[in-house]
């Protein structure tokens, strides 16, 4: 993943790898189950248990949710506080905006480097132009 070292990335791998391993190996343990229950993929889950796959952050904060399984990270036990789930924060209705194109949408971007119109054309069709223009 670009961003994060590939050291990181091989560790977080081995971690999940092993506890969950570990999680499958006691009695009545399903993975199906556990797929459903934590919304997450069959097919990703087996690619975290093989160690192919490094979970997403998402996926991180809810596998520090499952009891009996300590992540760590860097010799250091992740906990669910670490991975704060989002609540979604509407402030109101969205708005969609109606452009019918009739007239010619422009749009100049920076200093006169960019420039975008978009046209209505006959049977349904949209024409966008761009004109690039050098700074020099």
């Amino acid at each position: 993943m670009p961003g994060r070292p590939r050291l990181v990335d091989l560790e977080v791998r081995k971690t999940v790898s092993s506890e969950l391993r570990s999680h499958f190996g006691s009695p009545g343990a399903s993975k199906s189950r556990f797929a459903r229950e934590w919304k997450i993929s069959r097919q990703m889950l087996h690619r975290y248990l093989n160690g192919t796959a490094t979970p997403s952050t998402e996926v991180m904060g809810k596998l520090v949710r499952v009891p009996g399984l300590g992540l760590k990270l860097a010799g250091k036990l992740l906990r669910p506080e670490d991975f704060p789930e989002k609540p979604v924060k509407v402030d109101g209705a969205g708005v969609q905006m109606a452009l019918d194109f009739d007239e010619p949408l422009t749009v100049a971007l920076g200093p006169q480097n960019l420039t975008m119109a978009v046209i209505r054309k006959p049977n349904g069709r949209i024409e966008i132009r761009l004109d690039v223009t050098s700074a020099a």
